[in-house]
Protein backbone atom coordinates (compact mmCIF):
# COMPACT_ATOMS: atom_id res chain seq x y z
CA UNK A 1 0.00 0.00 0.00
CA UNK A 2 2.96 2.66 0.91
CA UNK A 3 4.65 1.54 -2.44
CA UNK A 4 1.63 2.50 -4.34
CA UNK A 5 1.18 5.94 -2.16
CA UNK A 6 4.80 6.50 -3.59
CA UNK A 7 5.00 5.96 -7.01
CA UNK A 8 2.04 8.20 -7.36
CA UNK A 9 3.44 10.92 -5.12
CA UNK A 10 6.62 10.36 -6.97
CA UNK A 11 4.80 10.45 -10.54
CA UNK A 12 2.67 13.45 -9.18
CA UNK A 13 6.02 15.38 -8.67
CA UNK A 14 7.83 14.80 -11.54
CA UNK A 15 4.39 15.78 -13.52
CA UNK A 16 4.39 18.93 -11.51
CA UNK A 17 8.23 19.66 -11.89
CA UNK A 18 7.81 18.92 -15.80
CA UNK A 19 5.04 21.63 -16.06
CA UNK A 20 7.27 24.01 -13.98
CA UNK A 21 9.88 23.86 -15.96
CA UNK A 22 7.92 24.24 -19.10
CA UNK A 23 6.20 27.05 -17.83
CA UNK A 24 9.41 28.98 -16.54
CA UNK A 25 10.00 30.50 -19.71
CA UNK A 26 7.28 32.09 -20.23
CA UNK A 27 7.30 33.39 -16.30
CA UNK A 28 10.91 34.97 -17.00
CA UNK A 29 9.22 36.63 -20.18
CA UNK A 30 6.28 37.70 -18.27
CA UNK A 31 8.93 39.49 -16.00
CA UNK A 32 11.23 41.03 -19.15
CA UNK A 33 7.75 42.65 -20.26
CA UNK A 34 7.52 43.91 -16.92
CA UNK A 35 10.37 45.28 -16.91
CA UNK A 36 10.38 46.89 -20.29
CA UNK A 37 7.23 48.46 -19.34
CA UNK A 38 9.57 50.30 -16.66
CA UNK A 39 12.59 51.14 -18.70
CA UNK A 40 10.05 52.87 -20.94
CA UNK A 41 9.38 54.82 -17.96
CA UNK A 42 12.27 55.99 -16.78
CA UNK A 43 13.26 56.44 -20.58
CA UNK A 44 10.33 58.54 -21.53
CA UNK A 45 11.12 60.68 -18.44
CA UNK A 46 15.13 61.31 -20.09
CA UNK A 47 13.51 61.56 -23.52
CA UNK A 48 10.79 64.25 -22.24
CA UNK A 49 13.69 66.62 -20.72
CA UNK A 50 15.57 65.93 -23.93
CA UNK A 51 12.64 67.04 -25.64
CA UNK A 52 12.07 70.29 -23.97
CA UNK A 53 15.68 71.01 -24.40
CA UNK A 54 15.23 70.55 -28.02
CA UNK A 55 11.93 72.98 -28.21
CA UNK A 56 14.29 75.75 -26.52
CA UNK A 57 17.45 74.98 -28.34
CA UNK A 58 18.84 77.70 -30.25
CA UNK A 59 19.07 76.92 -34.39
CA UNK A 60 22.64 76.22 -33.77
CA UNK A 61 22.46 74.13 -30.75
CA UNK A 62 21.93 70.69 -31.36
CA UNK A 63 20.39 68.74 -28.45
CA UNK A 64 23.19 66.00 -28.42
CA UNK A 65 22.15 62.58 -27.88
CA UNK A 66 24.64 61.12 -24.85
CA UNK A 67 26.41 57.94 -24.52
CA UNK A 68 24.50 56.70 -21.36
CA UNK A 69 20.95 56.98 -22.84
CA UNK A 70 21.81 55.68 -26.38
CA UNK A 71 23.12 52.53 -24.69
CA UNK A 72 20.29 52.43 -22.57
CA UNK A 73 18.20 53.14 -26.29
CA UNK A 74 19.60 50.04 -27.55
CA UNK A 75 19.35 47.92 -24.36
CA UNK A 76 15.51 48.72 -24.91
CA UNK A 77 15.56 48.11 -28.44
CA UNK A 78 17.13 44.56 -27.79
CA UNK A 79 14.80 43.70 -25.34
CA UNK A 80 11.84 44.91 -27.59
CA UNK A 81 13.73 42.61 -30.18
CA UNK A 82 14.13 39.58 -27.50
CA UNK A 83 10.34 39.63 -26.46
CA UNK A 84 9.16 39.78 -30.24
CA UNK A 85 10.72 36.57 -30.72
CA UNK A 86 9.88 34.81 -27.54
CA UNK A 87 6.37 35.96 -27.65
CA UNK A 88 5.46 34.00 -31.13
CA UNK A 89 7.82 31.20 -29.93
CA UNK A 90 5.84 30.52 -26.30
CA UNK A 91 2.29 31.49 -28.75
CA UNK A 92 1.63 34.80 -26.41
CA UNK A 93 -1.74 36.46 -27.61
CA UNK A 94 -2.75 39.69 -28.94
CA UNK A 95 0.27 40.24 -31.92
CA UNK A 96 2.88 41.16 -28.70
CA UNK A 97 5.85 39.85 -31.28
CA UNK A 98 4.50 42.20 -33.88
CA UNK A 99 4.20 45.05 -31.40
CA UNK A 100 7.71 44.65 -30.07
CA UNK A 101 9.21 44.04 -33.52
CA UNK A 102 8.03 47.26 -34.37
CA UNK A 103 9.66 48.86 -31.15
CA UNK A 104 12.57 47.54 -31.74
CA UNK A 105 12.70 48.90 -35.15
CA UNK A 106 11.36 52.10 -34.55
CA UNK A 107 14.12 52.74 -31.63
CA UNK A 108 16.88 52.11 -34.23
CA UNK A 109 14.94 54.14 -36.84
CA UNK A 110 14.80 57.44 -34.78
CA UNK A 111 17.95 56.95 -33.02
CA UNK A 112 19.87 57.12 -36.36
CA UNK A 113 17.80 59.98 -36.90
CA UNK A 114 18.27 61.64 -33.91
CA UNK A 115 22.00 61.31 -34.78
CA UNK A 116 22.34 62.44 -38.17
CA UNK A 117 19.96 65.49 -37.46
CA UNK A 118 21.27 69.05 -38.65
CA UNK A 119 20.82 71.90 -35.76
CA UNK A 120 18.08 72.95 -38.51
CA UNK A 121 15.34 71.40 -35.49
CA UNK A 122 14.88 68.18 -37.36
CA UNK A 123 15.58 66.47 -33.76
CA UNK A 124 12.08 67.37 -32.70
CA UNK A 125 10.65 64.80 -34.64
CA UNK A 126 12.82 61.47 -33.88
CA UNK A 127 12.63 62.55 -29.99
CA UNK A 128 8.69 63.05 -30.06
CA UNK A 129 8.31 59.92 -31.17
CA UNK A 130 10.51 58.01 -29.41
CA UNK A 131 8.67 59.95 -26.66
CA UNK A 132 5.13 58.73 -27.56
CA UNK A 133 6.47 55.20 -28.34
CA UNK A 134 7.79 55.35 -24.58
CA UNK A 135 4.72 56.03 -23.32
CA UNK A 136 2.82 53.16 -25.21
CA UNK A 137 5.56 50.71 -24.59
CA UNK A 138 4.16 51.21 -20.81
CA UNK A 139 1.00 50.01 -21.18
CA UNK A 140 2.28 47.39 -23.70
CA UNK A 141 4.56 45.96 -21.17
CA UNK A 142 2.19 45.66 -18.57
CA UNK A 143 -0.29 43.42 -21.09
CA UNK A 144 2.41 41.78 -22.26
CA UNK A 145 3.62 40.79 -18.96
CA UNK A 146 -0.02 39.18 -18.00
CA UNK A 147 0.04 38.15 -21.67
CA UNK A 148 3.13 35.95 -21.14
CA UNK A 149 1.97 34.54 -17.40
CA UNK A 150 -1.55 33.68 -19.31
CA UNK A 151 -1.04 32.02 -22.51
CA UNK A 152 3.08 31.19 -22.23
CA UNK A 153 1.88 27.82 -21.20
CA UNK A 154 -0.03 26.62 -24.15
CA UNK A 155 0.59 23.79 -26.04
CA UNK A 156 1.62 24.30 -29.45
CA UNK A 157 -1.66 22.72 -31.07
CA UNK A 158 -3.01 25.74 -28.84
CA UNK A 159 -1.82 28.09 -30.69
CA UNK A 160 -2.26 29.93 -33.79
CA UNK A 161 0.24 31.12 -36.46
CA UNK A 162 1.27 34.46 -35.78
CA UNK A 163 2.64 36.91 -38.36
CA UNK A 164 2.91 40.51 -39.35
CA UNK A 165 4.00 40.41 -43.11
CA UNK A 166 4.49 44.29 -43.15
CA UNK A 167 7.37 43.76 -40.33
CA UNK A 168 9.13 40.86 -40.47
CA UNK A 169 11.68 39.85 -37.73
CA UNK A 170 14.87 40.92 -37.68
CA UNK A 171 17.62 39.59 -35.60
CA UNK A 172 20.08 42.65 -36.02
CA UNK A 173 18.70 44.08 -33.08
CA UNK A 174 19.05 41.78 -30.76
CA UNK A 175 23.15 43.15 -30.68
CA UNK A 176 23.96 46.45 -29.51
CA UNK A 177 25.43 49.11 -32.15
CA UNK A 178 28.60 50.99 -31.65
Amino acid sequence: MFETFRRKFVGFALCGAAMCALSAPAFANADRAAQLGLDASALKLELTGLQSAAETANVLDAVQLDDALSHRLQLFGASASRLSIDAEAHGVADDFACIFRGMAEETDVQMRALKSADASGDQKTPIARLVKMMDDAEIVGAAAAHAFARDGSKSLSDRSAKTCPANPAQTQYLTLQP
